[in-house]
């Protein structure tokens, strides 16, 4: 089966064997009244309860992520990802972009500045992640349209997504909000941090809060230059 947040701009496929370990015991505590069960026969219905939960941790699934629907814009940014998770490491685990190979994309290609790369961690479960990750720091009119497939050869399962990118109108108020991204997310890293509206008139009275409480008032104020700056562009 398959699954779409819209929000978000997710797809996630799942591959799966599911089971209740509730029902096999209700079934086996009904043999057992009945007075037709054995231990033997008990033993074997925990051991088929066990397996077919243990195979419920162990699925597979695929999700790809876009932007979110206030970033699907020109001069909006975001990561782009397509992940597997599943019982074994993944090296066969690939994405395809407009049906392009991601380690083939070319200088013609405005995903080429994504810097898609992959990587793979083990989770608590016990299970794989390979991700391959990417980001877009400004989208054009040429990113839209896009589809990204995500495959696995090594699990025979894939799932894709439409990118769609929208042009804002000349004359349309919109606020643009950016933080650290994906990698620079982790304490002794830094990154910029930006607010900012695109207006038809200068607007002297946006202004930014952190925590709720104003920029001008935070204690984050003089930390790292003594001032935040505003720029002002003609």
């Amino acid at each position: 089966s398959s699954g779409i947040n819209a929000e978000y701009g997710d797809h996630c496929r799942t591959g799966a064997i599911t089971s209740s370990l509730q029902s096999l015991f209700f079934f086996s505590s009904r043999i057992h009244r009945a007075g037709v069960a054995t231990e033997s026969m008990i033993a074997l219905l925990l051991f088929l309860a066990l397996q077919a939960d243990s195979a419920a941790v162990n699925e597979t699934h695929i999700t790809v992520r876009g932007p979110k629907p206030s970033q699907a814009y020109v001069g909006e940014g975001s990561s782009v990802t397509c992940a597997i998770n599943a019982p074994y490491f993944d090296d066969s685990f690939t994405m395809f972009v407009n049906n392009v190979n991601y380690t083939n994309l070319n200088s013609s290609s405005p995903w080429l500045a994504a810097n898609f790369t992959k990587s793979a961690w083990r989770e608590t479960n016990g299970t794989y992640t390979t991700a391959i990750e990417g980001f877009v720091d400004y989208y054009t009119m040429q990113h839209d349209s896009t589809y990204l497939f995500c495959f696995s050869p090594q699990y025979q399962i894939g799932d894709g997504l439409w990118i769609r990118i929208t042009d804002r109108q000349a004359n349309e108020t919109h606020i643009t909000v950016r933080g650290p991204k994906p990698s620079q997310a982790y304490v002794g890293e830094g990154s910029s941090v930006t607010c900012a509206i695109n207006a038809p008139y200068f607007d002297d009275s946006f202004t930014m809060f952190i925590n709720n409480v104003n920029y001008t008032n935070s204690t984050y104020y003089n930390l790292s230059s003594n001032e935040w700056h505003i720029h002002r562009r003609n």
